[in-house]
């Protein structure tokens, strides 16, 4: 773990600044040495990654692997440090510094001459500050328990915190476990001037394109190549370097820009799960096997989980609910055994590129919403026709499905209800039929059943092709009542 902390008053002073600053470095490193530090009176600043860059009365911190777009700053940040290269760029630019930094990264800069700090975050907020202010002195660090070692900071647990993490499983920003805390959300900056802060975004994402300037496929594919090797490549470091795969869009995505930038085989660790729904160690070995990764698994077992619990919570800062947690520790443990110090992974591209099934699905009941707050009666009327040919066709490879399993169901519930009697199913049982239909469902586990069922029971009965849907129904019930009486 690694870090930045402090604090800048206006007024009075500290007494034991160096003891209250080692208590918060504490907090970051487990017991680090306050050597790399800074502090006075009225101020204090440690930074775990070589310390703080001290000009005169600017003291300046960054933590972090960013890039700098200016030559100029990325040749001090290479010849000296990144903090070295931050005092330089607010000297020159002041807060609009921050146009000219990208990726990861956390930084606080504390100017005594001119009585104001300054602290931010990185654009997707990979790195994190937390920030309170008491008694006119702002107290900052990269964790919520640093922030609660300083003397002056009272800590007590915030319910609505406790209710988000319940609700969300993690604690979003800018609230924190602690109640006097809050934390700079993704891509904001707070500037700390005679005892007032005031926080807001220094970048905003745009999602407008120029609709005059047409793009073909092949040039926006390339485009996207372009940025996928850029983004990794920004990651590597001198170091051995590896990847997550589980073998979707995102971890697979990675593992193959990163195998042809090194031109060699990447190391893959993947975790496994001994239950089939959650295990994806099969998508991962498709992955392994096209890139000839040096891959390696492990599969977590409920004892692993009890294991380990009480070490991965000690690591974390708040209460983090994810359950990627335990796996995500299992992957790292397997990549430091073979010397691997860093794991790359990817975030967000099942959302933008339509990675999980229920995306394929949404497009069902997108379609039928349409026609639902349609204005035009025909548009209505086109829209229903458009889901209901869409509801008939994934029926027909339902009862495609159905011919193969039916040999497999008829000791169900389902199957039983179905062929109670039941001689024929007219128009007068179809909510009937529809009923044992649902608990076939359940049965079957089929996603293309729930959707034709929404699809029925919900589309006007009064159109020309909702009886077509209805028959094709019909002959899946008709099809498993016969099945179930050859049985007998």
């Amino acid at each position: 773990m690694s870090g930045i902390c402090g604090w800048f008053g206006v007024e009075g002073s500290l007494p034991n600044a160096t003891r209250a600053l080692e208590r918060m470095a504490h907090r970051l490193s487990f017991g680090v040495s306050p050597l790399q530090a800074s502090w006075g009176p009225r101020s204090g600043l440690y930074a775990d990654s070589g310390g703080p860059y001290v000009d005169n009365s600017l003291w300046a911190a960054l933590d972090g692997t960013p890039n700098w777009s200016s030559p100029e700053l990325a040749a001090s940040a290479t010849g000296g440090t990144h903090s070295k290269a931050l005092a330089l760029a607010y000297r020159r630019y002041g807060r609009d510094l921050l146009k000219y930094l990208h990726g990861p990264f956390a930084l606080a800069v504390i100017d005594l001459a001119e009585r104001k700090a300054l602290l931010a975050i990185d654009r997707m907020g990979v790195y994190r500050l937390c920030y309170t202010i008491v008694e006119n002195t702002l107290v900052f660090g990269s964790t919520a328990t640093s922030v609660a070692a300083h003397p002056a900071v009272t800590s007590s647990i915030d319910p609505q915190a406790v209710f988000n993490y319940i609700y969300f499983h993690m604690i979003p920003s800018p609230r924190v476990i602690f109640k006097e805390q809050r934390t700079l959300p993704p891509a904001h900056a707070l500037e700390f001037v005679a005892g007032t802060a005031k926080s807001g975004p220094y970048w905003e994402p745009s999602f407008t394109s120029d609709t005059n300037t047409k793009t073909s496929v092949d040039e926006l594919s390339s485009s996207l190549n372009a940025l996928l090797r850029n983004a990794v490549r920004r990651c590597l470091p001198d170091g051995n370097t590896g990847c997550f795969l589980s073998g979707g869009v995102d971890s697979s995505t990675v593992t193959g820009v990163l195998t042809e930038i090194n031109k060699a085989p990447a190391r893959t660790y993947t975790i496994g799960f001994d239950v089939e729904s959650y295990d994806e160690t099969r998508f991962a070995h498709i992955v392994a096997d096209h890139f000839h990764t040096r891959h390696r698994e492990y599969c977590v077992t409920p004892n692993d989980v009890v294991a380990v619990a009480p070490k991965i919570a000690a690591f974390y800062d708040e209460p983090f609910g994810n359950p990627s947690a335990v796996p995500v520790y299992y992957c790292g443990s397997l990549a430091a055994a073979d010397g691997v110090e860093l794991l790359l992974a990817g975030d967000g591209g099942d959302e933008l590129f339509a990675g999980h099934v229920r995306y394929a699905r949404q497009r069902l009941f997108d379609a039928y919403s349409a026609g639902l707050v349609a204005e035009d009666e025909s548009r209505l009327w086109t829209a229903q026709i458009r889901v209901l040919r869409k509801a008939a066709e994934t029926l027909t490879l339902v009862l495609s499905a159905l011919k193969i399993i039916a040999q497999q169901i008829v000791a169900c519930e389902a199957g039983h209800a179905l062929a109670t009697g039941k001689r024929s199913f007219g128009e007068g049982r179809f909510d009937e039929a529809l009923e044992a239909l649902e608990r076939a469902n359940s049965f079957f586990h089929s996603r293309k059943l729930s959707a034709v069922m929404l699809c029925l029971r919900h589309a006007p009965r009064p159109l020309h092709f909702t009886f077509k849907v209805r028959n094709r129904a019909w002959q899946a019930f008709a099809l498993l009542r016969n099945v179930r009486r050859r049985s007998l």
